[in-house]
């Protein structure tokens, strides 16, 4: 599934036959998308919107309070979805636990579930740009950069009785990193390295699963929100373990840096901005980090950042990062 810079929030259904359920899913909107110096919103009416691709997967969790380990499932997208908006994701029918059921994309990061319906995911250093989100016919054609396999979203989902709204919310944030050579050298990117010293980027994560609520996935996104006004860097950091804390969430970090793998393009800069879009875990950015562009040739050039409350990695938001030279 393609990140958006792009779906807009929708409404979905389910549907069952011969043993089977069938949900259909959307991911709401990522907002503060920024080209130059002014935000862009981007959604679904724009050229620029996001879509499912075909044989996308997503693990689906069944829950109840008297099973130490859920029921799981993979829903795989119907066929023919790729370049909508809305997909049905089909599966195997499995028996509604006492907390309902839990979604959660994508299918490649889900890992093991243990007892005490405890899920682990993991989280890898590598991303791969896929020309095939190349953005044809829009302003961003030949512009824009990502992987759309490294999306991280969930949601809770309370029956399976002939209709359901399942909108899936955001757990990561997204790096927007505009790279621009103002002398248009005609130099060539092959790799985008983001790199925080202060806190893991990538390893295995685990949670809870009956304690991921909308209400704590909507609290994520609010405090960072928070951070990104005032600047509180204690109150963020107070709300954040706590919320964590209720979510049961551990973490086993084992890497600082996260990379944008763009070999398979051919990306050359120019005097105005190209877009590499990587999506982070919520929390990070928050002091000191650097960026660093390596070329065709191997050689690198590093930008550091200093401490800027609107660098904040926040759940359903872009941190726009400018590299210019």
């Amino acid at each position: 599934m393609c990140m958006a810079a792009l779906l807009a929030l929708g409404s979905t259904s389910c549907k069952k036959d011969n043993g089977t359920t069938s949900f259909s899913f959307a991911l709401p909107t990522v907002e503060g998308f920024q080209v130059d110096d002014e935000k862009a919103y981007i959604d679904i009416a724009d050229g620029s919107k996001m879509k499912w691709w075909e044989g996308d997967q997503m693990m689906i969790y069944s829950v109840d309070a008297t099973n130490t380990v859920p029921v799981t499932a993979v829903y795989t997208a119907d066929e023919g979805c790729q370049g909508s908006t809305l997909a049905y994701f089909r599966g195997d029918l499995i028996p509604q636990g006492s907390y309902g059921y839990f979604a959660f994309y994508p299918y490649e990061k889900a890992g093991e579930v243990v007892e005490g319906n405890r899920a682990y995911f993991n989280v890898g250093p590598t991303q791969n740009y896929n020309p095939e989100l190349n953005f044809a016919g829009t302003s961003m054609a030949g512009r824009a950069f990502m992987d759309p396999k490294c999306v991280v979203a969930a949601s809770t989902c309370q029956a399976i009785n002939g209709t359901a709204t399942v909108n899936l919310k955001h757990i990561f944030g997204y790096a927007n990193v505009k790279i621009k050579d103002l002398n248009n050298t005609g130099k060539k990117v092959k790799k985008v390295t983001i790199t925080d010293p202060n806190v893991n980027l990538t390893g295995e994560m685990s949670i809870v699963i009956p304690e991921i609520t909308d209400a704590r996935l909507n609290a994520l996104q609010t405090m960072g929100t928070n951070y990104y006004n005032t600047g509180n860097e204690d109150a963020y950091m107070a709300t954040l373990t706590s919320t964590l804390q209720e979510m049961g969430y551990e973490a086993t970090g084992n890497g600082h840096s996260v990379t944008l793998d763009c070999s398979n393009a051919d990306i050359t800069l120019t005097n105005t901005n190209k877009f590499f879009i990587i999506p982070l875990r919520p929390g990070c950015l928050l002091k000191n980090f650097t960026i660093t562009v390596t070329y065709d040739n191997d050689q690198t050039r590093v930008f550091e950042f200093g401490a800027d409350k609107h660098n904040i990695i926040r759940p359903g938001y872009f941190s726009n990062l400018q590299c210019i030279w």
